[in-house]
C-alpha cells in the first residue's frame, strides 16, 4: 500500500512539473500517401507519410511522420520501411500515390502493380505524376498529419470533376496499361509559388511517361474521353471589333464515336455535344442579342474541333492513343491484330471532330 501511494505521488509530481514525456498513443501507422522515385541510379525510392497522434498532458496533438527507403523492388522497400518504423505500417487507407518524373520515364508498372495486388489497398485510389521528385510533394507543408493524403486526393479529384483534367484512377490506369487498344494518362502535380497544383496531363506509352499536355489540351482530351458535368472553362472569342473573354460554367458534354472503313483509309469521327452557361464576359456587346450568342457558339465549336483534330493527329504520329481510337476500331473488327493496328492501320487513320455548342443562358451577365 505504501509503495502504491509513493508511485502515485511520484507520478503526480512529474505531471505538475511538466516533466512527463510526450508519448505516441496510436498503435499502427496508417499510410495515407506514397511517393515513388528513383534513387538517382537503378534502385527504387519509396517515401510514405502517415499521421501520428501525440499525448501531451490532457490533449492529443496530430503530427506527421515521413519514412523513406530505397531498394531494387517495391516489396523490398516496404520491408525496409517497416524496419524503420516503430509501429506496423498499414496501407489499407491509402489515398494517394505519387510518381516522380524520372521514374515515370523509366516505367512505373512494377510500382503500381505491386500496390494493386495488395488486397488491403483499394483499386480506385488516386494516382498522379509529379514534375520533379514525388518525395518533394510529400515533404511540402500541406497542413501536416492526416491532411496530406486527404488534401492531395481531394485536389486531384475535384479537378477531375469540375475542371480540365480527364478522370482516371489506379484501376483505370492499369486497365489502359494492359489494354492493347489504348494508352494510359495521369494528372500532373507540381509545386509552384510554394503551393501544389495541377499543371496538366501526363501521356504514357505502355508504362513509360512520354510528355505532358497543357491544361488547355487536357480539357480537349477530357471532352474526347469522358462525359463532363459541372465543368468551368474560359475561351477567347471575337465579338465585334475586339477580342473578348467568355467564361462557361456548368459544362455538360457527351460524345459519340464512329469508324468509317469505306474510304482508302479508315476514318475516326467523334462528335462532341456541349451545353453550358455564360457566367462572365468581358466584351461590350449585349449578350441579349441572339446573333452574338450564335457567334460565340460557332467560335467555340471551331476552337474545340480544330484543336481536337490536331491532337488526334499528334497522338497518331507519336504512336500514342489516350483517346482509345484503337478500342473503337477493335469493336468494329472481327480479326483484331494488335501489331497490325499499331504498325499499319493506326498510322493511316484519318480524323474528324464535330462539335455542337449550346449556350443555355447568360445568367446575370445579360
Amino acid at each position: 500500500m505504501r509503495k502504491r501511494l509513493l508511485c502515485n505521488l511520484t507520478l503526480l509530481l512529474f505531471i505538475l512539473s511538466g516533466c512527463i514525456e510526450t508519448r505516441i498513443i496510436d498503435e499502427i501507422a496508417v499510410i495515407r500517401t506514397v511517393a515513388f522515385d528513383t534513387d538517382g541510379e537503378q534502385n527504387l525510392s519509396m517515401t510514405v507519410s502517415f499521421p501520428i497522434f501525440l499525448e501531451q498532458g490532457q490533449e492529443n496533438v496530430q503530427e506527421r511522420d515521413i519514412i523513406k527507403a530505397e531498394s531494387e523492388t517495391v516489396k523490398g522497400a516496404r520491408i525496409l520501411l517497416t524496419e524503420k518504423s516503430q509501429k506496423p505500417l498499414e496501407f489499407g487507407q491509402l489515398n494517394m500515390v505519387l510518381i516522380g518524373e524520372e521514374l515515370a520515364a523509366r516505367g512505373i508498372e512494377e510500382a503500381i502493380d505491386s500496390l494493386y495486388r495488395d488486397a488491403s489497398v483499394g483499386n480506385r485510389i488516386t494516382l498522379a505524376l509529379v514534375k520533379g521528385r514525388a518525395q518533394d510533394i510529400i515533404e511540402a507543408n500541406l497542413g501536416g498529419g492526416e491532411q496530406t493524403g486527404v488534401y492531395l486526393s481531394d485536389l486531384v479529384q475535384q479537378n477531375m470533376e469540375t475542371n480540365t483534367v480527364p478522370a482516371t484512377n489506379m484501376h483505370e490506369f492499369l486497365f489502359s496499361l494492359y489494354n492493347d487498344a489504348r494508352d494510359p494518362f495521369l494528372p500532373v502535380l507540381a509545386i509552384e509559388d510554394n503551393r501544389v497544383g495541377i499543371t496538366g496531363t501526363a501521356l504514357f506509352k505502355d508504362e513509360k511517361y512520354i510528355r505532358t499536355l497543357t491544361l488547355d489540351d487536357s480539357f480537349i482530351l477530357k471532352l474526347m474521353t469522358t462525359p463532363t458535368k459541372r465543368v468551368s472553362r474560359q475561351f477567347y472569342v471575337q465579338t465585334g471589333d475586339q477580342q473578348s473573354v467568355v467564361v462557361l460554367e456548368k459544362i455538360f458534354s457527351n460524345r459519340k464515336r464512329s469508324i468509317d472503313k469505306t474510304g482508302p483509309y479508315p476514318k475516326y469521327t467523334i462528335e462532341i455535344n456541349l451545353q453550358a452557361e455564360i457566367i462572365d464576359y468581358t466584351g461590350e456587346m449585349n449578350l441579349d442579342e441572339e446573333d452574338l450568342i450564335a457567334a460565340i457558339e460557332t467560335q467555340i465549336e471551331e476552337k474545340i474541333s480544330t484543336r481536337g483534330k490536331t491532337l488526334l493527329e499528334q497522338f497518331r504520329d507519336e504512336g500514342l492513343d489516350p483517346v482509345a481510337v484503337g478500342e473503337k476500331y477493335r469493336s468494329t473488327t472481327r480479326d483484331w491484330k494488335p501489331e497490325q493496328w499499331e504498325n499499319e492501320i493506326y498510322q493511316t487513320m484519318e480524323f474528324e471532330v464535330k462539335t455542337n455548342v449550346e449556350i443555355l443562358s447568360s445568367g446575370a451577365i445579360e
